[in-house]
């Protein structure tokens, strides 16, 4: 395993408050982000430097303190590759919003994780032209409330804290490989059915919240999708997608996961009824 780290300093001045309307006050750094990860695909993924800004209806005139301090760190492990971004903030402020621009280069973009609420989560794929999951993107905090918004591959993280302490955010972009979420895959003819044979590792199966379990269940997905398609044995994409679906949402501790192509394509619904396994008519 290979770590690198690097670190910046940021430090915003007087903040003026004025008509009750926002203000912002950007944060420059001496520290440009040039690090970088890739993804299995080629992708190439960087964080750059994070900005502050400050944002309530203050009273007629308001003035406040404060700075930034990151630092990226990258890991290089055998099947994972990640950077994460470590941010402080001191401030006198509880409601604060941080802009981090993530950089990519092959007109990637970042979608958020939704849920079928339309609720957002802070997590997010990093996805191709085709909507393939390249690689997810975490955001964390402690000790604080946040949500986190995209608008042209920047990340804008909205944080709301009880108190005037320390404010600690980590943001981290993991690009994945198959061999990250599966220890094997396989052809198999069971029962005299083509299927897909797939086991899982801990890895995909373990995640802090709904939002992280979302981003891994597509990304894995996408690597499932990259390994086995060109088989002569792949067919029914959607299908077969609905089926390891199924199987990430109602059977994470069954080992290994078959998903098969002569299965039918019907409703997700019909998918869960029936143990992931619709049957063949």
């Amino acid at each position: 395993m290979k770590v690198l780290k690097s670190t910046g300093v940021a430090l915003t001045g007087l903040v003026l408050a004025l008509n009750m309307n926002f203000n912002s006050q950007s944060v420059s750094a001496n520290y440009n982000a040039t690090e970088s990860i890739a993804t299995e695909e080629g992708h190439i993924i960087s964080i750059g430097e994070p900005s502050l800004k400050e944002f309530k209806l203050f009273k007629a005139l308001t003035s406040s303190s404060s700075d930034l301090e990151y630092e990226n760190e990258i890991l290089n492990e055998e099947d994972l590759e990640s950077i994460t971004q470590k941010i402080t903030v001191n401030t006198d402020k509880n409601d604060f919003s941080i802009e981090v621009p993530v950089e990519l280069n092959q007109n990637e973009s970042i979608i958020l994780y939704e849920d079928e609420e339309g609720n957002t989560y802070n997590s997010a794929n990093i996805v191709d032209l085709n909507g393939d999951s390249l690689a997810v993107i975490d955001i964390t905090i402690e000790d604080a409330l946040l949500s986190t918004s995209v608008n042209d591959n920047t990340l804008t993280i909205d944080v709301d804290s009880e108190n005037n302490e320390p404010v600690e955010i980590q943001v981290m972009a993991a690009a994945a490989s198959f061999g990250t979420y599966f220890s094997s895959g396989k052809w198999i003819t069971r029962d005299g059915i083509v299927s897909l044979s797939l086991t899982h590792k801990p890895y995909l199966t373990s995640a802090s919240d709904v939002g992280e379990a979302g981003v891994k269940k597509k990304d894995s997905w996408s690597k499932v999708k990259t390994r086995f398609s060109s088989s002569v044995n792949w067919k029914n994409t959607a299908g077969l997608e609905k089926q390891f679906n199924c199987h990430f949402d109602f059977a994470k501790f069954k080992n290994p996961w078959n998903i098969e192509p002569a299965r039918p394509n019907t409703s997700y619904a019909h998918h869960v009824a029936n143990a992931c396994n619709p049957p063949i008519k």
